[in-house]
């Protein structure tokens, strides 16, 4: 199972963001668990669109692992399912 694609901001997306809205995003990621950030972090290297399988095996999960790192993202729709 390859698991989904997902999409996060690229750089310059962030660049015509206020600061205000940066900082709510920060926060959202500053309460999410610690897999999840790393999760994101791994993501953020692999660029707007990754493969789940590629970021969570970098960052040392296993499927199940993974998709429960991803999940608090996806509610926090700091990640959606590209279709």
């Amino acid at each position: 199972m390859a698991g989904p694609a997902l999409l996060v901001a690229k750089p310059g997306d962030l660049a015509a963001v206020p600061g205000t809205v940066l900082d709510v995003v920060r926060r959202r990621l500053a309460a999410l668990p610690e897999d999840t950030r790393a999760l994101l972090t791994a993501a953020s290297v692999a660029g707007g669109a990754f493969p789940l399988d590629i970021v969570r095996t970098a960052c040392g999960m296993d499927l199940d692992r993974g998709l429960d790192a991803l999940e608090p993202a996806l509610l926090a729709q700091l990640v959606v399912e590209d279709e």
